[in-house]
């Protein structure tokens, strides 16, 4: 997308669910198999079979009320990257086929579109260059000074953000930090934008994994997780010569 920025006109940018690239992965592959013959999604005529469909893959309980924010967040960014258009309330037209046929092919490839999208963004609104601050500074003082401007830079040009020290202000910085530090391992950060020890693994942005919002005795069907392919992603991203690899 040419034009995303962190205040788009349509859709949004990344969020809780669609920064995760299973997330993304699963949910294009059900709109995918759900458009008609024009290429249309609804959501409306789609929504209790993709909910029995999230809750399946990502082993949810029965009635989960987050199940529904998996497809619209999905949809959201859909729209924002200019795969989907969005007609009306519940009807979506697929504008570009091969791009979510892509996504759909594999979790790695959700991944890259992810990375893409996110990478794109940061240079039309100029800030790759302080991002490459970021995760090139020697020491935990400088890194700490570099995310704090681009905290700075992100809340202050996001209509998303009311008020930048909220939790949602922060948030907000972190997925796009989570979604570019795997691919150049980086620490993992906190919801409250602390760095971590331990850097960035696929699990970090998975959302199928057990955590405080599941409970223990649920078992996850996350295989894809230990086999995820970082020499596919690394070798797909050098055919853009724009991205630092």
């Amino acid at each position: 997308n040419k034009g995303a920025s962190l205040s788009p006109n349509k859709g949004s940018f990344l969020s809780d669910k669609s920064y995760k690239y299973d997330t993304v992965y699963f949910t294009s592959k059900f709109i995918l198999e759900k458009i008609d013959k024009n290429n249309i999604f609804n959501r409306k005529t789609n929504l209790d079979s993709c909910i029995r469909y999230i809750e399946n893959v990502f082993s949810l309980r029965e009635g989960s009320p987050a199940a529904v924010n998996y497809l619209r967040e999905v949809l959201n960014l859909l729209v924002f990257s200019n795969i989907l258009e969005k007609l009306d309330q519940d009807k979506y037209c697929v504008k570009r086929l091969r791009e979510l046929k892509f996504i759909a092919k594999r979790v790695e490839n959700a991944y890259i579109f992810l990375f893409v999208i996110t990478y794109k963004t940061f240079q039309n609104e100029k800030i790759l260059d302080l991002y490459f601050k970021y995760i090139d500074s020697s020491t935990q003082k400088e890194k700490e000074f570099y995310l704090e401007r681009l905290f700075e830079f992100i809340t202050k040009n996001s209509k998303r953000v009311a008020e930048p020290n909220s939790v949602w202000g922060k948030l907000i910085v972190k997925y796009p930090l989570m979604v570019l530090g795997l691919f150049y391992r980086e620490k993992v950060v906190s919801k409250d934008l602390n760095i971590g020890y331990e850097y960035i693994t696929v699990k970090s942005i998975s959302m199928n994994v057990s955590g405080t919002k599941t409970s223990s005795d649920i078992t996850k069907k996350n295989d894809y997780i230990f086999y995820f392919d970082f020499e596919y992603v690394a070798k797909f991203l050098k055919r853009f010569k724009h991205i630092r690899i």
